[in-house]
Parts: C-alpha cells; structure tokens; sequence
C-alpha cells in the first residue's frame, strides 16, 4: 500500500512524516554570520593598523590630520613672514644707519673746509651743496664731482657775500675786486626763507662790523 502524503506534501519513508527545511533562511544566517565575522575581522584589524574599528572613525581621523597638516602649514607660513618682515626691517634701518653715517661725514668735511675757507656761516653753505655730496667707500667725500674744499671755493667765489669779508682789499674769498665790497644774498640762492633771512642778517652784521 502507498504512503499517504504528509501535511507539508512529503511523503515519509516508512510511513514517517519529514519535516521540510528552509534553505532560503539557512542561507541568509549563513550569510549573515560570514558578514559578522568579517566585519569582526576587519574592525580587528583596523583597530591594530590605525587605532580606529570602522572606516567612519578612520575618515574622521585622516580629515583631523589633514586639519592638523593645515594649521601647520599656516603657521610656518605666518612664521615665515613674520621672520622676511623682520630681515627687511633690519635691513632697511641698516642702510638708514649708513645713509646717516655718510651725510654726517659729508657734513663734517663741508663745514670743515667751509670753516677754512672763512664762510661766514658753514651751516648754511652745507645746507646749499650739501645734496650734491657724495661718500665712496673709503670714506672720500666729492661735491658735484669735485673736492670738497674746490667746490667750497668755488661756491663762495660765485656767491661772495656767503664769505666773510677780508681786511684786505683785493685779496681773499670775501672780497669783491679792490673795493672789498662784498654784495649782499640773493633770494633765489637759498632753498628757504630762513636760510635766505639768517644769510643776510649775517651779511648786515658783517657789513657793520
């Protein structure tokens, strides 16, 4: 005699009724477990290559880094100006020091030689060709191209009234052919009113002497 079929539609062997398995089910557990475990893996892994057990935590790191790298990078770059702004300060305050160095050693030798050349105030011929000096590198001062005590003369010959007067008639700087006459400053010689005014008040003064 046949078998009857079971319930679930198997027919049993022997007359005993077999219950039907869910492979789809199997399958997915199976493959369910597989992922666990790979994902465990892999968290392990991560976890001992850099410190972090999944690749979100990893991206927040690398972009931390980067950051980090970032702000760095600004501050060598900040601390770079910083140390240009400061090499072109001393720099610039180097060549001012020497630029004074000159005008003073220029000064010096224009008003020296003005001295000896009895102007009768020194000052203000280095005021008027004092910006035509020039300093070498040695320390040698020209005026226009010239010696300093040629140009000095040959200034104060051009503008005798910036020379004292000589007691002799005819004879030094000061004097204006054989009367001694020495002729008074001329606005248009002066770069200002007040070399101008302090010239010919020391002209006058001279005059009456």
């Amino acid at each position: 005699m046949a078998d009857e079929p079971n319930p679930d539609g198997q027919q049993g062997q022997g007359g005993g009724a077999q219950p039907q398995v869910d492979e789809a089910r199997i399958r997915a557990e199976v493959k369910a477990e597989l992922k666990r475990d790979l994902e465990a893996g892999f968290s392990a892994r991560l976890k001992e290559v850099a410190g972090v057990d999944s690749l979100d935590a990893l991206a927040e790191q690398r972009k931390a880094a980067e950051q980090a790298e970032l702000t760095k990078q600004g501050e060598f770059q900040r601390l770079a100006e910083t140390a240009q702004a400061e090499r072109d300060a001393a720099k610039a305050e180097a060549a001012e020091a020497k630029k004074g160095h000159r005008e003073l050693i220029a000064k010096s030798q224009i008003v020296a030689e003005a001295v000896k050349a009895q102007a009768v105030d020194p000052e203000v011929l280095h005021q008027l060709i004092g910006a035509q000096a020039e300093v070498a590198e040695d320390g040698s001062v020209t005026v226009g191209g010239k010696p300093v005590a040629d140009a000095v003369s040959a200034y104060l010959q051009a503008h005798p009234y910036l020379a004292a007067a000589s007691g002799n008639s005819g004879s030094g700087i000061g004097s204006a052919g054989t009367s001694g006459k020495v002729e008074p400053p001329k606005r248009a010689d002066f770069a200002s009113d007040v070399e101008y005014q302090k010239a010919a008040a020391k002209h006058a003064a001279a005059k009456e002497g």
